[in-house]
């Protein structure tokens, strides 16, 4: 079974995925749960700190980034 989603943590891979134009989907992570942000798009910029998709900066610390679907378990 393949997976269909990879998380970006990288600059590496924040860099390839606004090159290559990738949907990235946004999760917010707490210290209790995990919840799919109701936005996804193509990384516009981004920094040690921060992530720019849609005109909307989000941190790099509370939030994960994706690439492709993922499925909540």
């Amino acid at each position: 079974m393949g997976r269909d989603h990879k998380e970006l943590v990288s600059g590496t891979e924040l860099f390839a995925a606004a090159l290559f134009q990738r949907p990235v989907n946004i999760w917010l992570t707490q210290p209790d749960a995990e919840r799919r942000l109701d936005c996804s798009g193509i990384i516009q910029g981004y920094d040690d700190d921060y992530v720019q998709i849609g005109g909307v900066r989000y941190s790099r610390t509370w939030c994960k980034f994706y690439a492709g679907k993922r499925i909540r378990a």
